[in-house]
């Protein structure tokens, strides 16, 4: 179900509890719509709940925040914790809805957020839920309902399963993944950290006494293997052949991973982000006159990277409505 955050005011505000009874009436108008709607005076109200601290207050409205698909806020009151809110919301490409009172001054900074998709001017409480009504069925449900499915190609596939990967490193200076494919299908992965059975960089928090990571030397060599390297190590450990395979990593291979995947039989290398410049680059690009490995940088598109994060962040294996619509929702603003 489609969850909306419900944002307004609620210290120091004049007519509080008619304020309070407006912010509920929103919510049941979500709730009708079939949309699950979190109204956060209900749980953490300064008046009736002033035994939760501050700092419960902060972690659990943010919280909703970040996992509602729409966030829906009323600025006919100045608020810090509205503000908040909608940087939040603008941070993780949640759509808003703002709600003011026809003829008021709003500050131009919340009406410029990008992820904005509608303002609503209003001259009564009736006349706001009248057209937050038509908005929500014209504006979200109907684009919900006619929202095609989104699929990954191949290569963002492959890719984000290098990205997975790179969550394994234990390298202090940066994460990398990688994951060598045949026929479509994946033979081995890797990621960039110190031999199997020695101590990890992260665990003890350097790579060497003194250094904060390999980097911060100029003599001392990595202790790290590179993803490249160990997605090779663990085909051949398995008696897996790589030879006419394919090889995504998150980082651009150096010079001595590349001649390592081509010499394995390796035959085309994606990456996401650039890593060799100078005489690297004219070492990698002989290599590719000589017609003897491609290379290719690709990316995720946004879409995608969208998707994926609606798929790690919420139960995957659920009904393919709930994941359509909370993907129409995270998709919408693009």
């Amino acid at each position: 179900m489609i969850k909306v955050y419900i944002s307004g005011a609620l210290t120091g505000i004049k007519k509080a509890a008619e304020i309070k009874a407006f912010y509920e009436a929103i919510g049941s108008l979500c709730n009708d719509l079939g949309l699950q709607a979190y109204v956060p005076h209900l749980y953490t109200d300064p008046i009736n709940n002033p035994e939760i601290s501050p700092q419960l207050v902060f972690e659990n409205d943010k919280q909703q925040v970040s996992r509602s698909d729409l966030v829906i806020a009323y600025l006919g009151s100045f608020s810090f914790g509205v503000g908040m809110e909608l940087a939040y919301a603008e941070t993780n490409d949640i759509p808003i809805i703002l709600l003011y009172e026809e003829g008021k001054n709003i500050s131009r900074f919340p009406r410029g957020i990008p992820t904005v998709i509608a303002e609503i001017e209003f001259n009564s409480y009736e006349d706001a839920l009248s057209k937050l009504k038509n908005v929500l069925v014209q504006k979200v449900i109907n684009q919900i309902e006619n929202k095609p499915h989104h699929r990954p190609n191949w290569d963002e596939y492959f890719l984000m399963l290098a990205k997975l990967a790179a969550t394994r490193s234990t390298c202090l200076a940066f994460p990398v993944g990688a994951v060598i494919v045949k026929d479509r299908q994946v033979v081995a992965t890797g990621y960039n950290g110190s031999p199997s059975g020695s101590v990890h960089c992260t665990a003890q928090g350097f790579c060497y006494p003194g250094l904060s990571s390999c980097d911060a030397s100029q003599s001392l060599p990595s202790r790290a293997i590179h993803a490249e390297a160990n997605a090779i190590a663990q085909a051949a450990k398995h008696g897996i052949s790589t030879a006419g395979g394919s090889i995504y990593v998150t980082l651009e291979p150096c010079i001595y991973c590349l001649k390592l995947i081509i010499s394995s039989g390796i035959r085309e290398v994606f990456y996401e982000s650039v890593f060799n410049s100078g005489d690297k680059a004219k070492v990698r690009d002989s290599f590719v006159s000589e017609g003897i490995v491609t290379i290719k940088q690709i990316q995720l598109s946004e879409a995608t990277a969208k998707m994926a994060a609606i798929y790690l962040l919420n139960p995957t294996s659920v009904t393919k409505n709930y994941l359509a619509d909370i993907s129409s929702f995270s998709t919408f603003v693009t």
